[in-house]
């Protein structure tokens, strides 16, 4: 091997080791997650309907409307408790403070 060829031999192991070390490095990149709003489903945004009351002449229309008054609040009351659930796993991921 001639001085020549020797020294163009090193210069591309050279190179070659550093593209091989190169490869070896890794960055951590964090990539936040989307936005909260925009990981609420959709279906515990909007609460059941309040029914309307209508003719309450009897004892029996009364007691009807209030079950389904008490439907209602429940569907909400449940939908609410969701979204606290997911901000409170949120914060609790992102260290930040929600009750």
């Amino acid at each position: 091997m001639t001085a020549a060829s020797a020294h163009k031999f090193g210069i591309v192991c050279a190179f070659a080791g550093v593209l091989a070390f190169a490869g070896c490095a890794t960055k951590n990149v964090i990539v936040p997650p989307p936005p909260l709003a925009d990981r609420i489903p959709a279906q515990l945004l909007a609460c059941r309907e309040r029914p309307v009351a209508g003719e309450l002449t009897r004892q029996s229309d009364v007691a009807k409307y209030v079950v389904e008054l008490d439907a209602a609040g429940e569907d909400c009351r449940r939908k609410l408790n969701g979204i606290r659930g997911l901000v409170q796993r949120d914060a609790a991921r992102t260290g930040g403070e929600h009750d």
